[in-house]
């Protein structure tokens, strides 16, 4: 029996995976089908368009690391028993962290869906779309010191989300502010499941600073920054993401009980 041009088709496409390491039970659990999603239409639509010319088609696994070092390492290795496996998409610093190390020597490269880190090494085939947050900390305190005429060192308070992510940001912009007529006077870390962040504000106005650098694990909006007396440079994504959260919990039924503190 003749075969027919469909079939034939069929025969020569060659199947590759990749797989998709994500949180769905951690503290960044609510990001994990959102990106899920976002990941699977870049993959289809590669299928659908580039992939069907040249006869590859991905297929798309995503995996659940709970953003924690220890697992990402169990589920890579396993990933990687199946030959198919081409690469890896990632988020968060830990699975960085627990990879770096592996990814050359087995020759699997990884796109890190966020920004680079301090503590990753030269070589170690994880490619992400973003420098390092630190450089653009210490880019905005530049553009600050531009308009501060004082001699005392312009006051700052650093604020980021409490995990491996946000101290190496913290750590970087320390280094980097060296040299500069500028100290940071509060380091405040939120945790990642806070919808109230009411405590850490009234910390972070109380401690005298005069620019205040918020940041949580999204990238900076454009456009200059302004405070409300032109003095501080402020990026208010942590109280908009806890407002947002306040409002999903209520819509989804939350007690209002539970919209305080970590859940």
């Amino acid at each position: 029996m003749g075969l027919g041009f469909a079939d034939v088709e069929a025969q020569t496409v060659q199947n590759y995976t990749i797989v998709s390491l994500l949180d769905y039970s951690g503290p960044f659990a609510n990001r994990g089908k959102p990106v899920e999603q976002m990941q699977r239409l870049l993959v289809d639509w590669f299928n659908e368009t580039r992939g069907a010319k040249a006869g590859i088609k991905l297929d798309f696994k995503p995996v659940d690391t709970g953003y924690d070092q220890a697992k990402t390492v169990q589920a890579y290795e396993r990933a990687i028993e199946d030959k198919s496996v081409i690469g890896i998409v990632t988020f968060g610093s830990p699975n960085v962290i627990a990879l770096q190390n592996r990814l050359a020597q087995d020759k699997i490269p990884a796109v890190h869906g966020g920004p680079s880190y301090s503590l990753m090494k030269p070589g170690n085939w994880v490619f992400t779309p973003l420098g390092d947050y630190a450089r653009y900390f210490t880019a905005a305190t530049k553009w600050r010191l531009t308009t501060w005429k004082e001699s005392r060192p312009l006051k700052i308070a650093f604020v980021t989300f409490d995990g491996s992510s946000g101290r190496d940001w913290a750590q970087g912009f320390q280094n980097r502010i060296k040299g500069l007529n500028a100290e940071i006077v509060l380091t405040e870390y939120v945790s990642p499941r806070a919808l109230d962040v009411t405590a850490n504000v009234a910390h972070i106005a109380s401690g005298g600073a005069r620019s205040r650098h918020p940041r949580d694990d999204r990238p900076a909006p454009a456009g200059a920054p302004q405070g409300a007396e032109g003095e501080q440079i402020r990026h208010d994504q942590g109280t908009q993401l806890a407002a947002r959260r306040a409002r999903a919990a209520r819509s989804a039924g939350c007690p209002q009980g539970r919209l305080r503190g970590n859940v």
